[in-house]
């Protein structure tokens, strides 16, 4: 229904929205990940090569889940502990304190269902819980909240990219087949 009232006000049709999660189907497992580094300095490739372990290790153990957020809560090399990323540090090792925010499938499936009847496409799930926390002694008005957060203002939260799948023509499909 408030779909309907907003397209009223803008004269348009609503496509793509950002759907904010308030819903106990959410859960937040964290880690910690260690790597050895043969490079010396730890650059911003070894980092996201260690995101996509993580990634996948949290895709892999709670499958009936997706993820909405991952947050670097440490960076810890050499040691010592870091609450952001200082490109070319010397370390043999990395770690990462790593808090992923996730919601179930099952609730996703049928948020995309319902919406799906009406054309419209849930670009990002954003949980209440976080954009709170993140901004809870400030005081800004929540549509501001969550614009920073969809802008990238924790530069502590990792922006999760989905991989482009290639298309295969006709030839392709008729190859793999038969093979």
């Amino acid at each position: 229904n408030n779909i309907f009232k907003i397209e009223k006000l803008i004269g348009d049709f609503v496509r793509n929205i950002f759907l904010i999660i308030d819903n106990k189907n959410t859960l937040n497992p964290s880690m910690g990940i260690k790597k050895k580094n043969y490079n010396n300095k730890i650059a911003k490739k070894h980092i996201e090569s260690v995101l996509v372990e993580a990634k996948e290790l949290i895709k892999k153990n709670y499958n009936g889940y997706k993820i909405m957020h991952v947050i670097i809560e440490k960076y810890i090399m050499n040691g010592k502990s870091d609450l952001i990323f200082k490109s070319d540090v010397e370390s043999q090792e990395l770690s990462l304190e790593l808090n992923f925010m996730t919601v179930s499938n099952n609730l996703t499936y049928e948020l995309d269902k319902v919406l799906g009847r009406f054309h419209i496409q849930i670009n990002k799930y954003i949980d209440l819980k976080y954009i709170q926390k993140y901004f809870k002694d400030q005081h800004v008005e929540f549509p501001l909240m969550v614009y920073k957060i969809l802008n990238g203002f924790n530069r502590n939260e990792v922006e999760l990219v989905e991989k482009i799948k290639k298309n295969k023509g006709f030839f392709e499909k008729f190859f793999y087949f038969f093979n």
